[in-house]
């Protein structure tokens, strides 16, 4: 929920404009309950958390109670 919209921008298929969007999705509904809440972000490709989830983490501090 910290990272950077470059950070994510790093992930394959992101690219700067998705990546700022999921930046604003996150802002907007934290603190979010699951990484599954990322697949609701209009626009992204689908699949793309597939090939995401290894490099995206939760602390859990971060997730809703």
């Amino acid at each position: 929920e910290s990272a950077a919209w470059y950070e994510w921008a790093l992930l394959e298929g992101i690219g700067e404009a998705r990546a700022r969007r999921i930046v604003d999705y996150v802002r907007g509904h934290l603190p979010l309950k699951s990484l599954e809440q990322l697949e609701e972000i209009p626009g992204l490709p689908r699949g793309w958390l597939t090939k995401a989830r290894p490099f995206i983490t939760l602390r859990r501090e971060d997730v809703g109670r």
